[in-house]
């Protein structure tokens, strides 16, 4: 193998200090392992350190450690640096042919639209770990749109080290932290916050950006920030991963992937559901299901990395994003919470839409949405209202409660009084009624935002919308909030209308918490029919 073996006395310390009895051939052979992995990190010196750490305990890590150095002996130490050939000594993870393309590309810019649950995370994972293994002194930071959320993508690379052979994963891997894996080589990958001030002169080798369409600050962190934070390291081979599924169109991402001249600075890897169902990774029968039960543009997003346009949708992707807080959670069920100001809307449903609550808390100037609770297709309006009490007691201080009384009109109604929930506001869906809550809800979300030059959305909304972790929720309250379409009438009115497979329950019990706190201000009527 062509690497310098450990002296007699080296030996000697570790066979004696470890007690376990090995054959002289399995000691050459270990000796000769260290070595080779030891120059494979890039320091040589190492050979002493992985000896000892690699030195079997068990009679299958003996076996592994056989088998490994055999395997070995087929590739040169440079040729084992390719990342293809990496992967495939010292993992267990056979890549398909879309991630090996990803895995063997040496681009310094590298850009991945990638259909969900693709296996796009485990091959990133991979190609750090390769980057950071092989090169010594390396610094690879993750940044993602929250920090929560860059810790959550450095414990799935902590996973992806579990696809790591025990011998190799002990050679290369010195300690991993909470937010922080450390290689034996002195290379480190950690996750960082989403912070300019944060990030601004430090230096880095590697920059791997997750889910880079929802940065709010994407082209001042990628231009201002992270490329000069690389500029010390270009030339010694200074890499920089961003990765996302598509999302608005008026973000840095989207010109990566659509404007020529973006286009020529990076290296583009796209797939979709079709390449990850031929590979075997999701099944027909998977993507058949979300095709019929979801809506046709989350679908074109989630599974067929397109950027769909969404000029007559109510609420742009660029709006709803300047309401994404990274700094907020969803409140669950059972907290505890007093003395907060609250507003509730809730959007009835049964046997085809579901009934769904949402809770806004109001503070100062700003709205933060608590909690959005959607209930089974044909609950009943009674447990239903039974839960909606329980809120109410809970949390004492929901002020006011706007309930769609649509089509279930006294009944309902009667319910909700008898109950004894106070701050009940009835509204029954007429087109004028609409055009005012969906009206309101977008005056509240551009609060804090505005159009820049090129016509993005860009600032803070006052409307806070929970975006701490990569939460399903999120998804499902943001596809329902662009889902909402509209055109104007001739007579200057405005119609909305949805896609059969959309659901629109989150979007109208919203609009109606938001209204119940302008009904309050301005000592709105106890039933807003229009």
């Amino acid at each position: 193998m062509g690497a310098q073996r450990l002296t007699k006395s080296q030996l000697w310390r570790v066979i004696s200090s470890r007690g376990v009895e090995l054959e002289k051939c399995q000691v050459e052979q270990l000796s000769a392992l260290a070595s080779y992995l030891a120059e494979l990190t890039g320091s040589s010196s190492l050979s002493s350190r992985i000896f000892r750490r690699i030195y079997p305990k068990t009679q299958a890590a003996t076996y592994e450690l056989s088998m490994l150095y055999e395997k070995t002996r087929r590739y040169s130490v440079s040729e084992a640096r390719t990342t293809k050939n990496f992967v495939e000594l010292f993992t267990r993870f056979r890549p398909t042919d879309y991630q090996l393309r990803l895995l063997e590309d040496d681009s310094r810019m590298i850009a991945v639209a990638a259909c969900r649950q693709s296996g796009k995370t485990t091959a990133i994972a991979l190609k750090l770990i390769h980057l950071a293994a092989t090169n010594p002194e390396t610094r690879t930071c993750i940044v993602a749109p929250s920090y929560r959320q860059a810790k959550k993508c450095l414990r799935k690379l902590k996973e992806q080290l579990d696809l790591l052979f025990s011998t190799p994963r002990r050679a290369f891997v010195q300690e991993e932290l909470k937010t922080v894996v450390k290689f034996i080589n002195g290379s480190v990958i950690e996750a960082l916050p989403n912070a300019i001030e944060r990030l601004r002169g430090e230096t880095y080798d590697y920059c791997y950006l997750d889910e880079f369409s929802y940065f709010a600050d994407d082209a001042e962190l990628l231009e201002s920030v992270l490329l000069p934070s690389m500029a010390a390291r270009w030339d010694r081979g200074a890499r920089i991963i961003v990765s996302s599924t598509p999302w608005r169109r008026d973000g840095v991402f989207y010109r990566i992937f659509n404007d020529p001249e973006e286009k020529k600075r990076w290296s583009l890897h796209r797939w979709t559901w079709r390449e990850a169902v031929r590979a075997g990774i999701i099944s027909q029968e998977f993507i058949q299901r979300e095709l019929i039960s979801k809506d046709p543009s989350f679908f074109r997003r989630e599974y067929e990395a397109e950027w769909v346009e969404d000029e007559d949708s109510w609420l742009s992707l660029g709006l709803i994003n300047c309401c994404l807080d990274p700094d907020q959670y969803w409140w669950p069920e059972e907290i505890d919470i007093e003395g907060r100001e609250l507003y509730a809307g809730l959007d009835l449903g049964k046997r085809v839409d579901n009934s769904v609550l949402t809770i806004v808390e109001k503070l100062g100037e700003d709205i933060y949405v608590r909690l959005v609770k959607a209930w089974p297709l044909e609950t009943s309006y009674g447990s239903i209202v039974g839960q909606l009490k329980r809120f109410s007691k809970k949390w004492k201080t929901i002020f006011r409660i706007a309930v769609d009384v649509t089509g279930v009109g006294e009944a309902v109604s009667e319910l909700i009084r008898d109950s004894g929930i106070n701050g009940f506001l009835g509204v029954v869906f007429t087109a004028k009624t609409k055009e005012e809550m969906a009206t309101y809800l977008k005056q509240v979300m551009m609060r804090g935002c505005r159009m820049d030059e090129s016509k993005r959305w860009v600032g803070a909304s006052s409307l806070h919308i929970p975006s701490r972790e990569d939460s399903g929720l999120t998804r499902e309250v943001v596809a329902q909030l662009n889902a909402l379409k509209y055109e104007v009438a001739m007579d200057g009115s405005v119609r909305f209308y949805h896609s059969p497979n959309t659901r629109v329950d989150i979007f109208w019990s919203m609009a109606m918490a938001l209204y119940a706190i302008k009904s309050r201000q301005t000592g709105g009527a106890t039933v807003l029919n229009g």
